[in-house]
Parts: structure tokens; C-alpha cells; sequence
């Protein structure tokens, strides 16, 4: 069993997990004793499974996902942090016109933690140069938060140097863009990251 965590993102409890596998709650922490799911103690000793563990878990031992756990099934969660109202519009309305993605943003570094707490987002779209709380710090905060650790963030900023992209990309994040964005290229990238398969990619999957 992994070490306790600081918060809990996307965290099922043992009955949960029992009741998806319609199995009992000692079934379920016999699966964790002896290695075969993943979990970890919370501060208050309670035991927790992460979804992706969990999602990891029946697959490797053919089980049905829940559908609400499916997430080809649901839109992936984009927050947009950047205090530059025009770049959030054009973004939100860019992410808007795919119809796969849920969108919401952020003006300002400490806004864009509160909301990352609330909306547990897919990808977190960053601008680096932001007042009070910068960029680099959000990162920082993200990644120090195991449960954040599948969460994709792409980080942008105007100064296009290689200084400002080795400490971004050292701080956590998974990609660095220079502004102005180019979209096509961004679209191009969340999907790679969220390992979503473009239109006939999914038609050949049906045949």
C-alpha cells in the first residue's frame, strides 16, 4: 500500500471499489494486501484506490469499467489559466468547437488553484507570466500532489527562451509553447497527451 497523500482527486473508497466489482468490502481489501490494487492510507487511516489505479486494476484483470468511469465516454476537462481575456476567450472557444472538451478558466495564478482543486481538469493550459502567483508556482503546486500526477499541463509564455522552457519543464510540465499559440498545433497536442484517437482512428476501432 502506497504512503498517505494530502488530498484525495479522483479517489474511490474500498465500498465504491466493492460495489463496482459487486464483490465484498474484505474481497476488496484482500486485493490490496496482497498487491493486485493499488491503494494508499488517508491522514484519518482510511484506505482509498485512485480511479486510474482502479481503471488499471480490471484491465489487467478483464473486468467492466462502470460506465460513468469509461472516459471515451465523457468530455476531457481543459482549465485555461492565463490573465489575458482575449487568450482565454479564443482558446475556450477553440476547445468549444471540437465538442469533446468541458472548458473552464482561470485570470490569475491563485484562481487557477482554486479552480484546478474544484474542476479537476484533464489538462491545465498555463501561462506562465501571471500576476502574484506565477506560472512556475502553480506548476509547482500541482505536481506536488500525487494524485495530480496523470493530469497534462501545457505551459505558454511570450519570453520564448530556453531558460523559461528547462525551468518550466523541470518544475512538471509536460509541454512548453511559445506565444502567440499556434492552435492547430495545441488541439494537435492535448489530444496526443490525452491519448485521444482522432475521427478515423475510432472508425477503424469500430470496424
Amino acid at each position: 500500500m502506497k504512503n498517505s497523500r494530502d488530498n484525495t482527486n479522483e479517489a474511490l473508497t474500498t465500498g465504491k471499489v466493492a460495489e463496482y466489482c459487486n464483490v465484498t468490502v474484505r474481497a476488496v481489501l484482500k486485493w490490496v494486501d496482497e498487491g493486485k490494487l493499488t491503494a494508499y492510507r488517508t491522514p484519518g487511516n482510511h484506505c482509498r484506490v485512485q480511479v486510474e489505479d482502479f481503471l488499471e486494476f480490471l484491465k489487467k484483470y478483464e473486468m467492466p469499467v462502470p460506465p460513468e468511469l469509461n472516459r471515451e465516454n465523457r468530455k476531457r476537462r481543459i482549465l485555461i489559466a492565463d490573465d489575458d481575456a482575449n487568450v482565454v476567450d479564443l482558446l475556450g472557444r477553440m476547445f468549444a468547437l471540437e465538442k469533446i472538451y468541458e472548458t473552464a478558466s482561470a485570470g490569475d495564478g491563485f484562481a487557477a488553484g482554486q479552480k484546478f482543486c474544484s474542476f479537476q481538469p484533464d489538462c491545465l493550459i498555463l501561462d506562465i507570466m501571471m500576476p502574484g502567483v506565477d506560472g512556475y508556482e502553480v506548476c509547482k503546486y500541482v505536481r506536488t500532489v500525487l494524485e495530480n500526477k496523470e493530469v497534462k499541463i501545457i505551459a505558454m509564455s511570450g519570453m520564448d527562451s530556453a531558460e523559461t522552457k528547462a525551468k518550466v519543464l523541470a518544475m512538471g510540465a509536460d509541454v512548453f509553447m511559445a506565444k502567440p499559440i499556434d492552435q492547430a498545433l495545441l488541439l494537435k497536442t492535448v489530444r496526443r497527451l490525452l491519448k485521444i484517437k482522432d475521427e478515423g482512428e475510432q472508425a477503424l476501432n469500430r470496424r
